[in-house]
């Protein structure tokens, strides 16, 4: 049987939600409220980086039973730490993406404006594309990422190759009955389609995708209840 035949009480997610939190070692202890009401979770609380607030929202649709996260949380940085200047956050983002290695930022460009940073320019894949901005999400002082990166992926384009990898990705899942699922492929981007119970199935068909060769994007359109 899939897990997300499974239901849970409103207590049972919340124990879950505030223990998710407590093993996300982003997420600062006793800083985030939870309630919930259904299947919908309700954050509130002060955190002092976007990454927390990333985190919480994240981590509280990956728990069974949850369909929506009303994120009311709000990211106040300390008064005490001073804010890097925009010059000073290209070089800070620049830097954690040339380290990190499974990003390819030769044809990248990083641009800052009252903390708000563009991507632009070309990766190699998708992934590529999600782990930039997640990394420059992280940095302190960003208050928000423009991702335009393109995809230029070094893999031949065939759909059906491609069709045939994501039908095997989501089979193997144990979140996701690929029966629920319907998919499309043009030149590489990936439209899914389909409903499921749980927002976990949702995100786990889409994080299925991400190390498939070819894929240049997806756009996940499966519906929820």
């Amino acid at each position: 049987m899939r897990r997300k035949d499974v239901t849970f009480t409103e207590t049972e997610i919340k124990d879950k939600v505030e223990r998710f939190f407590r093993r996300d070692s982003r997420i600062p202890a006793g800083r985030i409220d939870v309630s919930v009401a259904g299947s919908i979770v309700k954050l509130e609380g002060t955190l002092e980086t976007r990454e927390a607030f990333r985190a919480a929202e994240n981590d509280a649709y990956m728990v069974l039973g949850v369909k929506t996260v009303d994120n009311q949380l709000r990211v106040v940085p300390p008064e005490t730490q001073e804010q890097p200047t925009d010059p000073e956050l290209e070089e800070i983002v620049r830097s954690t993406l040339i380290w990190n290695t499974q990003v390819n930022t030769a044809d990248m460009d990083v641009v800052a404006d009252k903390g708000v940073i563009e991507l632009s320019g070309s990766v190699y894949s998708y992934h590529q594309k999600r782990l930039a901005e997640e990394l420059a999400s992280s940095i302190q002082g960003v208050s928000e990422v423009r991702n335009n990166l393109v995809i230029n992926t070094r893999d031949d384009v065939n759909d059906e190759l491609i069709a045939d990898n994501i039908f095997e990705a989501l089979d193997a899942d144990p979140l996701v009955n690929v029966q629920d699922i319907d998919i499309s492929i043009n030149n590489g981007l990936v439209t899914l389609s389909g409903n499921v119970q749980e927002y976990a199935a949702a995100n786990a068909a889409h994080d299925a995708l991400l190390y498939i060769p070819g894929v240049r994007g997806i756009v996940n359109n499966i519906t929820i209840g």
